[in-house]
């Protein structure tokens, strides 16, 4: 089931197929041999960011018995530095749940915001909703209203997300009104 959910990821990440040759070689052989696939992610991890990705969802999911949240934390941080927003929304999910790092909300919509300026659709909506359930000010409700819009355009292919953008900025909308 493991090795099953892995090359469903493999096969699904948008940003690891740019990279066809890894995404190949590291199917085949995690079919048969999966400590070589996963070798092969940790070599390349310093110099490709897919690589160094996905061995934090290796880590994180403890996929072929490997959970480590450290080394997760370790490979999403290396593959966020190059300003890959798969990565950097890791990092906010981390700190949201608590997972990988201390809880800290505030973090995590730092990491949001980072990963929804550089266009990443899921990023935008976890922006919106954590201003939006935590709001302090009207430019708060203001911003959570820009990430749900931009999710909702970016997310078209997703009708369930881009429906819950605008429940959540009609939300937003009438909160808005109380500041007026």
């Amino acid at each position: 089931m493991k090795l099953k959910f892995f090359l469903l990821l493999l096969i699904s990440a948008n940003s690891f197929s740019k990279n066809p040759y890894i995404e190949h070689y590291a199917f085949i052989t995690s079919e048969k041999y999966p400590d070589t696939a996963l070798e092969y992610l940790r070599v390349n991890a310093s110099t490709n960011t897919y690589a160094a990705y996905m061995l934090g969802q290796v880590y994180l999911r403890g996929l072929f018995g490997k959970q480590d949240n450290l080394l997760a934390r370790r490979y999403f941080e290396v593959a966020a530095s190059k300003n890959m927003p798969d990565a950097i929304n890791a990092i906010a999910d981390g700190y949201y749940s608590g997972d990988i790092y201390q809880k800290d909300i505030g973090q995590a919509l730092k990491y949001y915001e980072k990963a929804a300026k550089l266009g990443f659709g899921p990023s935008q909506f976890q922006a919106g909703i954590v201003l939006l359930n935590n709001y302090k000010t009207k430019s708060d409700l203001q911003r959570a209203i820009h990430y749900l819009r931009q999710a909702s355009k970016n997310r078209k292919d997703l009708g369930e997300v881009a429906d819950a953008s605008l429940q959540y900025i009609n939300k937003a909308k009438k909160l808005l009104q109380s500041y007026k």
